[in-house]
């Protein structure tokens, strides 16, 4: 049986991944299996409340084999499985992951197949995030109007998640740079979605299928959401974060 996972910070399109595997017949996936407080999406806060506390069982119970399927896999985000250091103001859920035991075991799995999905943008990412934490309307899967709401970002924040991102981007392509990945960056997706599903079927090594998935994009242009665009554009100019701040009006 064929293992996978997808790797990702949020608001990259990974979702549309997870629904678009889904759809294959012979393919199972679990969505954010070690999500700290999603009771809907985490298998592990669901093995938690049985009294399964090490979440390397919770992993092992994803991969177990079932004849049923070609492929078994997850999503996992940046941020997911990690541990903390402030025992003070965490959850059990945060400390039962330790020192990364997770992401070290997924390591260590050199046979677990890697998608990893990106946006190169992170302006926008950021933004799509904070709409959707306002809204909270995280996927879009119907004709229903969304509400459309508006947004400031300090900063600081921002200059945070980038570095954040950044950092873990390149750290989660060197610790699985044994490993075989499938890397996939947000417009490519959304220009070739069909194109992409036909290569990840390849990738992964399972019979190709007509993927589909019933989400669809929530706004096709996030920088309309943000209020304090030409402050940010100010604060960054000259910063290598600068080239964020672009004519957007053609941004996916």
């Amino acid at each position: 049986m064929i293992k996978f996972v997808i790797v990702s910070p949020g608001r990259t399109g990974s979702q549309l991944l997870k629904t678009l595997l889904q759809s294959h017949s012979s393919v199972r996936v679990f969505g954010e299996a070690f999500h700290s407080s999603d009771k809907s999406e985490s298998i592990f806060l669901e093995n938690l409340s049985k009294g399964i506390r090490d979440p390397i069982q919770t992993l092992n119970k994803i991969y177990e084999e079932d004849s049923r399927y070609e492929a078994k896999g997850f999503k996992i985000l940046y941020n997911q499985a990690r541990g903390v250091r402030d025992l003070k103001t965490a959850t059990y859920s945060q400390v039962a992951f330790g020192n990364d035991s997770v992401w070290h075991e997924l390591q260590e799995q050199s046979d677990i197949k890697i998608i990893h999905s990106i946006r190169d943008n992170g302006l926008a990412r950021v933004i799509s995030f904070n709409v959707a934490l306002t809204s909270q309307v995280w996927h879009y899967d119907s004709d229903k109007d969304v509400p459309f709401v508006k947004i400031k970002l300090d900063p600081k924040y921002c200059e945070d998640e980038w570095s954040f991102c950044e950092k873990t981007e390149k750290q989660v392509d060197n610790d699985f740079s044994k490993h075989s990945m499938f890397k996939i960056e947000y417009k490519n997706l959304f220009e070739d979605i069909q194109g992409v599903s036909k290569k990840m079927q390849d990738f992964l090594g399972i019979k190709i299928e007509n993927l589909t998935s019933q989400l669809k994009k929530i706004n096709s242009n996030p920088f309309d959401h943000l209020e304090n665009y030409e402050e940010l554009k100010c604060y960054f100019k000259g910063t290598k974060w600068d080239l964020f701040f672009f004519d957007h009006s053609k941004i996916i």
